[in-house]
């Protein structure tokens, strides 16, 4: 999955304690594919849109797909934490 840096740029502007944690692009990038990974696809077509409590990203599908957009918005999808430990350790390739 790419991400653009628009993306990236808006990320930042956005969520401001989040990407304080962060050290680099790269924990940035994490943050946001955990977002497109474990959020609620609102609809598919013609651009997937996937909710992540309230955040919505535009992904658009093709060979590689691509995160070109970002926004916060009213609605709110809850993940619990338990998926976001798991998808850690998928990601980590952990073993427990």
């Amino acid at each position: 999955m790419k991400i653009s840096q628009y993306v990236r740029d808006k990320y930042m502007e956005l969520c401001p304690v989040s990407t304080n944690k962060c050290d680099t692009y790269e924990g940035i990038d994490y943050k946001i594919k955990r977002a497109v990974d474990l959020g609620k696809v609102v609809y598919t077509y013609p651009c997937r849109v996937i909710q992540y409590y309230n955040l919505r990203f535009t992904v658009e599908i093709g060979e590689v797909n691509t995160v070109i957009d970002m926004e916060k918005n009213d609605d709110y999808y809850q993940v619990d934490e338990y998926r976001k430990v798991a998808h850690e350790r998928r990601y980590y390739n952990i073993v427990v």
